[in-house]
């Protein structure tokens, strides 16, 4: 905390070269990582949340697009799921 208790400003060029440096970080980390264990990974995500029940009894679930070649976890299951799930209410 600075003088009289408030947060110093953070110098923006400084916050952007951290973001950059996180984002680069988890790129990574996601190659590393490797497409089975990103595949078991997508899997046990969507067995934990359709086990929750806000999202069992959710009307809507919004979900993001994977880029699969930049490792990211594919919740399309869940998708497939949901909206057949949804019709049969």
């Amino acid at each position: 905390m600075g003088p009289g208790g408030q947060t110093p400003e953070a110098d923006p060029a400084l916050v952007q070269r951290a973001r950059e440096r996180v984002r680069a970080g988890m790129r990574a980390t996601r190659k590393a990582i490797g497409s089975t264990a990103v595949a078991a990974r997508s899997e046990r995500i969507v067995t934990t949340l359709l086990s929750l029940g806000p999202v069992q009894q959710a009307r809507a679930v919004g979900l993001f697009w994977p880029r699969v070649a930049q490792g990211e976890v594919d919740l399309r299951r869940l998708d497939n799921i949901v909206l057949h799930s949804a019709f049969k209410k």
